[in-house]
């Protein structure tokens, strides 16, 4: 039996990135929720 079945361990970061980073992502998060509604049938 494994001792560490079924632990999960987060990562947190303590600084955030830089603005223009967090800003492309983004971006890219909301073109893809986009992308997904638009592709999804009424």
């Amino acid at each position: 039996m494994s001792l560490n079945a079924g632990i999960k361990v987060a990562e947190y970061m303590t600084e955030l990135p830089k603005r223009e980073l967090l800003e492309q992502k983004l971006h890219k998060a909301v073109e893809s929720a986009q992308k997904r509604l638009e592709a999804k049938p009424a």
